[in-house]
């Protein structure tokens, strides 16, 4: 598994978690 794909995921995730917290 590559960091660099980890940390894409990591950034991914964070960035969908605020929007969700945006949204409610």
């Amino acid at each position: 598994m590559n960091v660099s794909s980890a940390l894409c995921n990591s950034i991914i995730k964070t960035l969908t978690d605020q929007k969700n917290k945006s949204n409610t």
